[in-house]
């Protein structure tokens, strides 16, 4: 399902390659209900969707994804990994384990690979490493990844 785009109200946030990082606001531990991918003129989009205030997250480019708790390594396709943390959080649907791969221009696939003591955590596969941008929106409850497509 596709997200729509940011309004002109919205602020834009800039892009990057560098970790983002936000602090929850709240000690209220927070429900992902979904995880949705889309793809944009100009960039591919991942949704995650919250019953309750947006939890705390960490955003950041990795070499590699580890299963949470086990360690295990977890593969994705493409050629760079983007890990999402979520925190505190748990999951309804989908599953931690559940797996999207939409093959878009740079989001490859996505894993949950976590829900344990509180954290949520995902891996994306991308096609490459490129820029991206880390905001939330309200009404519903959401943290927005959009991955810069290459010029």
């Amino acid at each position: 399902m596709a997200v729509a785009p940011l309004s002109a109200a919205a602020s834009t946030p800039t892009w990057g390659t560098g970790a983002r990082t936000h602090a929850a606001s709240s000690a209220t531990q927070t429900v992902v209900t979904s995880v949705r991918i889309g793809h944009h003129t100009g960039y591919d989009r991942l949704v995650l969707t919250f019953h309750g205030p947006v939890p705390g997250y960490d955003v950041r480019y990795v070499t590699s994804i580890q299963r949470d708790p086990s360690g295990r390594t977890v593969t994705l396709l493409g050629g760079a990994k983007m890990r999402v943390v979520v925190r505190p959080t748990s999951t309804s649907t989908p599953a931690p384990q559940s797996t999207q791969t939409p093959r878009f221009a740079e989001i490859r696939q996505v894993k949950g690979v976590g829900d344990f003591e509180g954290v949520t955590s995902y891996g994306v596969g991308l096609a490459s490493k490129q820029a991206f941008r880390v905001f939330t929106l309200t009404s519903p409850n959401r943290l927005v990844v959009d991955v810069r497509l290459p010029r």
